[in-house]
């Protein structure tokens, strides 16, 4: 994951998806307008000093996968239908799985949940009911949220999830 988090040109996935004027860069779950945001960006050639997300880095990207042992694996992104992620986008997400040293693929479902036994990648849109944190980061990232499409799950992370909501009030 955090191979490809830096080899990833974030701009270019962009523009390939939603487009230059309905999105912003980030390197975050919350988007940046959400109360709770902090510009943050480990996953950035060149790191800034404002936090933001400058450039991939794929040398680094290629030392973390060497020193994992998976070059040469077979990895499948898969695209869910409902999100606006073409061919295009497809097909830059394979050309840099490919250039990390892996044999990837691309292919569209119209629901993860039940195919995500055979998949490495996907991506996941989300829009919560309120604009605050947890409308985002309870369902795509705790252990049992409804659109955790990635299957993630760490209880520590859960746990610290949980101790932020009750500490919400006060």
């Amino acid at each position: 994951r955090q191979a490809f988090n830096l080899a990833i040109d974030r701009r270019r996935l962009r523009d390939l998806t939603i487009g230059r004027e309905l999105g912003t860069v980030t390197c975050q779950a919350l988007p940046p307008s959400l109360a709770g945001y902090r510009r943050h960006c480990p996953y950035t050639r060149d790191p800034s000093k404002d936090g933001s997300w400058t450039a991939p880095d794929l040398d680094q990207a290629r030392r973390l996968v060497a020193t994992s042992g998976t070059a040469g694996q077979k990895v499948t992104f898969l695209i869910p239908t409902f999100l606006q992620f073409g061919a295009a986008a497809g097909r830059y997400v394979v050309s840099v799985l490919e250039s990390l040293g892996y044999k990837a693929h691309y292919r569209f479902a119209p629901y993860l949940r039940t195919l995500r036994r055979d998949v490495q990648v996907t991506v996941n849109g989300w829009s919560p009911d309120f604009a605050e944190p947890g409308g985002f980061i309870d369902p795509t990232l705790t252990c049992a949220g409804p659109s955790n499409l990635a299957a993630f799950c760490n209880p520590s992370i859960d746990r610290a999830i949980g101790r932020a909501h009750s500490l919400h009030t006060t």
